[in-house]
């Protein structure tokens, strides 16, 4: 298999080259962030925060940053991602 750059346009073959972000809804993402801390050894971005940036390197080229956005967010947040029906 021949190595190609993403940005290359002229064949008709592309690849992935990151996953830009993972999100999860929980009931209480605070309890689900300290979890992650306690257990995991992942620390949120700032304090009081639910999210945590990632960070990797690629594969063929240790010196190519990348990262990867994960969040956690309340289980009733309404995003244009997700259709939470609409109850009056």
């Amino acid at each position: 298999m021949s190595k190609q750059h993403p940005k290359d346009h002229t064949s008709r073959t592309t690849r992935v080259t990151g996953i830009g972000g993972v999100f999860f809804k929980a009931e209480d993402p605070g309890k689900l962030m300290s979890l992650y801390t306690n257990h995991l050894g992942i620390k949120p971005e700032s304090e009081g925060s639910s999210a945590k940036m990632l960070q990797w390197r690629e594969k063929d080229d240790a010196k190519r940053v990348g990262y990867t956005v994960s969040g956690q967010f309340f289980f009733m947040t309404r995003s244009i991602l997700t259709r939470v029906p609409h109850r009056s």
